[in-house]
């Protein structure tokens, strides 16, 4: 096998390796059988996950767990990303023995994936300027003829139009140039369940939120500060929140945010829907910028949202099923 293949017993130690493994991780098979699987992961929340008794390890009872990115650690202590898939195996009475993982080096897909969002950023902010010139000169000569004409009838309505569409584009752009040119972060403490709160809150407000769609907060009883960039933080909330009442629609449903520490030192933010949901396909480039199924979306909200968790250290995953909803997690580190 070209992939990285370890055999973990429930007590989390190496029982079996290949040739790949080695190669990957630096690590002679001496070292490593019998040595805990933790000393192959750089997060401790992956490691414990085979640890006997974890959460994760309740997940791996449905048989198959898959990690887009997961950082590793080699030898020599560098850090490097891989996609993990985690198999159980099961005795002849059926109950978990221990684990297979299946570890594949994915650096040379991230630099290229790098790249290519580089590329996408350059064309954005390229776009984003040619387009905002002109429109601010249609703006303020609509403004003008609003105060100036006195139109009635159809004429006003599509007065009306098009100052409504030059915002909608305004607003287009201002997506565009926040995706190209990503601010610096400012941080300082912040309480993830009060933006939640408010956030939800203004969400309730919304002309998106109709009577039938149900916005559910849960949050837990102790403060979870992380540090981080309050206004970034606020905007991937509203992001997250306006997505899921989107993907309601007109049938409505329920939205519930949950906020809750995940594992030590980390808290997990989950944004779920009951709507339209994904199929494979959609779930898979839903992350990546310009990818949308809405018919007035520009795909970037995702996408923005990724590289503000990314910037803060955390990692973004998204679940989803097609007519059943979908669920956006976020992992950031704590304070």
């Amino acid at each position: 096998m070209m992939d990285a293949l370890v055999v973990i017993d429930l007590d989390g130690k190496i029982m079996t390796i290949n040739p790949a493994t080695l190669e990957l991780f630096g690590w002679t098979e001496k070292d490593l059988v019998g040595s805990p699987a933790s000393v192959l992961f750089d997060d401790p929340a992956v490691a414990q996950a085979f640890s006997r008794g974890s959460r994760s390890h309740d997940l791996a009872e449905e048989g198959e767990v898959r990690l887009e990115e997961v950082t590793c650690r080699h030898r020599d202590g560098d850090t490097f990303p891989v996609s993990l898939t985690a198999s159980v195996m099961r005795n002849d009475e059926g109950e978990i023995s221990g684990y297979v993982g299946i570890a594949r080096d994915i650096r040379v897909l991230k630099r290229l994936q790098q790249e290519k969002i580089l590329a996408i950023r350059a064309l954005a902010a390229s776009v984003a300027h040619e387009i905002r010139n002109p429109l601010g000169a249609i703006e303020n000569s609509v403004g003008l003829l609003r105060r100036d004409l006195e139109l009635d009838g159809e004429d006003a309505q599509l007065m009306e139009i098009v100052a409504d569409e030059s915002e909608r584009i305004n607003s287009i752009v201002t997506h565009f140039l926040n995706f190209a040119r990503p601010s610096e972060l400012r941080l300082d403490s912040v309480d993830l369940g009060l933006l939640v709160e408010e956030t939800a809150l203004l969400a309730q407000r919304d002309a998106r939120c109709g009577q039938g769609v149900e916005v559910e907060v849960n949050l837990p009883d102790q403060v979870l500060e992380l540090r981080g960039d309050q206004d970034k933080m606020r905007q991937v909330i509203w992001n997250l929140v306006i997505n899921g009442m989107d993907a309601l629609g007109e049938a409505g449903g329920k939205l519930v945010i949950e906020v809750s520490e995940c594992e030590r030192n980390y808290v997990c933010m989950t944004v779920s829907d009951d709507g339209c949901g994904m199929d494979e396909e959609q779930v898979s480039r839903a992350l990546e910028p310009f990818i949308t199924s809405k018919a007035r979306g520009t795909g970037l909200g995702l996408a923005i949202v990724k590289g503000i968790v990314e910037e803060h250290g955390g990692v973004i995953g998204l679940a989803s099923q097609l007519g059943e909803g979908t669920t956006v997690t976020i992992r950031l580190p704590m304070l």
